[in-house]
């Protein structure tokens, strides 16, 4: 649209009346203010650059449409609109305020939102889905626990320390241990007690005494996290030994814990722990087992006690060899040092057709004087003078370990000719 220089304002009509615009600053066309009355059509619109900073349109003046001499965008400003680049293709679109729910934060003249990457999905059409996250089950929570004990009717979540776990309503998680049992070479040993050790008594031998030993500690309410052991935990020793003449406990294995079944078990292998070399007291070795659970230290052991035998049989002459001894129908663990304090209850010993004195040896050491109680039935015995066999015979018993003996024998030799076949021996120190 061309238009001669114009020297006042006014608006501009058309041959027929129509108003076309309103100058309403007065200058050259192309620096002029117009107001246009109805819609502006054109092939292209020619807008100059302007000063970097443009003066805010005052109220009810509409706004202003201008070019940054800076940086060459389109500008769009107003009384109510803050200054705001339209030109820029990267941010192209309507503007929208984003807020919580609660009206905080609110932010508006947002023209991009940018989402967590994965969640977005185009539809299509201009339609989009936004995945806000979550877990599809309650065990996918990363402090929720249900799979490793499955939830029964009528239970509840509860805290363990660790997780959540399905519990009975009302229950309390308290660690308790149930049992620790060692399992060795001869026999096994449960102990459902933890506050008291465990003492095993072991026949004396030669060298040293084997046990390759499985050790397995029943717990109720145990979580793995609290769970710690080995040599070079905080004052834990895992499975650790003691021989009879060491002076500390040497790590043996650490332990590993089965949360699925509440226990913890450590294999070793073979432990070799040697004999003591005399029986002039008591020797103890020991397998221990120390953990902590919650900050608090449990520690349980089995100590191996070791002891020789006194036997308790028949014979015909008063100097029986090892392997007869060792035959002899009764045998039972004696004490220790010089003294005993052991009995044995009334105890058959079956004859035969050959003419043999009852018989009882014991280790030379012990000074105590045994005494005898004999008859046809375990309800019905009653004292016997036995007479001290002259000298004493080496002993090697089926460990190895050799001590001197003495014995005891009956005043007569029996056989079974008479109708009874057995005669039943009660010793007492």
């Amino acid at each position: 649209m061309e238009s001669p220089l114009k020297k006042g304002i006014g608006e501009v009509v058309t041959e027929y009346g129509a108003r076309v615009m309103k100058i309403f600053k007065r200058g050259l066309l192309g620096s002029s203010l117009f107001e246009f009355y109805g819609e502006i059509r054109a092939n292209k619109y020619h807008i100059k650059n302007s000063f970097n900073s443009t003066k805010t349109p005052l109220e009810k003046r509409g706004g202003l449409i201008f070019v940054k001499k800076s940086d060459g965008k389109l500008y769009y400003k107003s009384s109510r609109v803050s200054e705001v680049a339209i030109s820029d293709t990267s941010e192209a679109g309507s503007t929208l305020a984003v807020q919580d729910v609660d009206g905080t934060p609110n932010i508006s003249n947002v023209t991009r939102l940018k989402v967590t990457n994965g969640t977005l999905t185009d539809n299509g059409s201009g339609v989009v889905t936004l995945n806000t996250g979550g877990a599809s089950s309650l065990d996918a929570l990363s402090d929720v626990d249900v799979s490793t004990s499955s939830p029964q009717t009528n239970q509840v979540l509860m805290f363990n320390g660790a997780n959540f776990v399905a519990a009975d309503e009302g229950s309390v998680f308290t660690f308790v241990w149930n049992s620790v049992a060692y399992n060795n070479n001869t026999d096994d040993k449960t102990d459902t007690s933890p506050s008291s050790d465990l003492t095993s008594t072991k026949l004396i031998g030669s060298g040293n005494h084997i046990t390759s030993s499985l050790v397995t500690l029943s717990f109720q309410n145990a979580v793995s996290s609290k769970f710690t052991s080995g040599i070079n935990g905080s004052d834990n020793l895992g499975l650790s030994t003691q021989a009879w003449n060491e002076g500390s406990m040497t790590g043996r294995a650490n332990l590993s814990f089965d949360q699925s079944n509440q226990r913890a078990t450590a294999s070793t292998g073979d432990i070799s722990l040697p004999f003591p070399s005399s029986l002039a007291s008591n020797y103890y070795s020991t397998i221990k087992v120390r953990f902590q659970y919650d900050s608090n230290n449990n520690d349980h052991q089995l100590k191996f006690l070791y002891k020789n035998y006194m036997y308790l049989g028949k014979h015909t002459d008063d100097s029986p060899t090892n392997s007869e001894l060792q035959n002899f129908q009764k045998k039972a663990f004696i004490n220790n040092g010089s003294s005993n304090t052991t009995d044995i209850s009334a105890f058959g010993i079956s004859l035969n057709s050959t003419s043999q004195h009852l018989q009882f040896w014991y280790p030379s050491r012990i000074n105590t004087t045994p005494s005898f109680n004999v008859g046809a039935s375990a309800a019905a015995v009653s004292g016997e003078d036995w007479t001290a066999i002259s000298g004493t015979v080496s002993h090697e018993n089926s460990g190895g370990f050799t001590e001197t003996y003495k014995g005891w024998r009956s005043p007569n030799p029996l056989d079974n000719s008479g109708g009874t076949t057995t005669w039943y021996v009660q010793v007492i120190f």
